[in-house]
């Protein structure tokens, strides 16, 4: 089989790296990355996103039917797509991390498929929101566009909603199926015999990080919150220094990652203001950092999907806490809790309960 895999995030290209080592590492796999993530500026990233033993082409457009295209342009970036996809032959199967936006779908169509595949994309996989009307306007036309200047007519039934909506999916290859909370054609686990494998050809001859070292170390995953106006900035450096403070009664390190939407300013600030954390400035995907660092032994978050599948990557058991509560009420819907919760991560309401997480974590390391 030929098969086009689709991706535009860390945590997509991992998955995709992880089937085509895995599941289907008997196919021939072929990779298309959209989007303007820097895949050479981090080991993992660039591994993933060069591996001529996993790929057999790589087609890496950053800004294609993007932000920075124009009428004028988005004509020659089809043909361009369209040419190299010719290139890899007749494609049997397209899978797509995310089928929310008309770029991915299509590609789909491009390869004269009238159906496709969902892979991981972290919690919008299980659970997303639907689209603004305003924004299903705009989408179903960017669609009709790109389909005109094409010259093809439709084959699948184009999603305007979101994530994992999409009626032409024929299945979904997910890390924990156990936690959709939609419905799906079919869905496919990547079990944790599949990521250890893809994992032990990732890992090879890479080098660890020297921030996250030591025994007793708490990994702090950055949010968005602030860029988004959810919060002030002042409001998280609070919340930030109260979880120091209780680090260092527990004596643990404490290391922040910042998410890779965080503005560099508000990061800035935050160094200045706390000195004593450690910043750890990548963006390979957390779940390659459970696999590597087999010291890892919390992680908390607001709520990313770096905190739902520590069991399937990490050589020993990590702690997960979501900190959504401690930011205030109405921070995280119930149907977002209710995942985290059921992947095996811990949700404290108040700073009490996450003192006797911390406890419990240390009385039993």
């Amino acid at each position: 089989m030929n098969n086009l895999f689709v991706a535009s995030s860390p945590l997509q290209l991992l998955a995709n790296f992880i089937i085509a080592n895995s599941i289907h590492e008997a196919d021939s796999n072929s990779l298309v990355l959209l989007g303007e993530c820097k895949w050479e500026d981090f080991v993992s990233l660039k591994k993933m996103a060069s591996d001529d033993s996993t790929w057999k082409q790589i087609i890496n457009y950053p800004h294609w039917l993007g932000r920075k295209s124009t009428l004028s342009t988005l004509k020659g970036e089809i043909s361009a797509m369209q040419k190299e996809l010719g290139q890899i032959g007749p494609i049997d199967r397209v899978f797509l991390a995310t089928d929310k936006y008309p770029q991915f779908q299509l590609l789909v169509e491009l390869t004269g498929n009238s159906s496709y595949i969902r892979t991981e994309d972290g919690i919008w996989s299980y659970n997303s929101p639907d689209r603004h009307l305003t924004s299903k306007i705009l989408q179903r036309f960017r669609m009709g566009v790109f389909r005109k200047l094409a010259g093809i007519k439709p084959l699948i039934q184009f999603n305007y909603h979101g994530t994992g909506r999409g009626q032409s999916a024929s299945a979904d290859y997910l890390f924990k199926p156990a936690l959709l909370e939609r419905p799906t054609p079919q869905a496919i686990a990547i079990g944790r015999d599949n990521v250890q494998k893809a994992m032990a050809k990732l890992s090879r001859g890479m080098n660890l990080y020297s921030n996250i070292s030591g025994d007793n170390l708490l990994l702090l995953l950055g949010s968005t919150l602030v860029e988004r106006h959810l919060t002030t900035v002042d409001q998280e450096l609070a919340l930030l220094e109260r979880i120091h403070s209780l680090c260092e009664r527990f004596n643990m390190k404490l290391v922040y990652k910042p998410h890779r939407a965080e503005k560099a300013d508000k990061l800035n600030y935050y160094q200045e203001k706390l000195k004593d954390i450690q910043f750890l400035n990548i963006a390979d995907p957390m779940e390659y950092l459970y696999y590597l660092h087999s010291n890892l032994r919390t992680v908390m978050a607001h709520s990313s999907s770096g905190l739902l599948y520590a069991d399937l990557f990490a050589q020993k058991p990590i702690k997960t806490i979501a900190i959504a509560n401690l930011y205030g009420t109405g921070q995280i819907d119930a149907v977002a809790a209710r995942i985290l919760v059921n992947s095996g991560t811990s949700f404290p309401k108040d700073f009490k309960e996450l003192e006797s997480i911390f406890d419990i974590a240390l009385q039993s390391s």
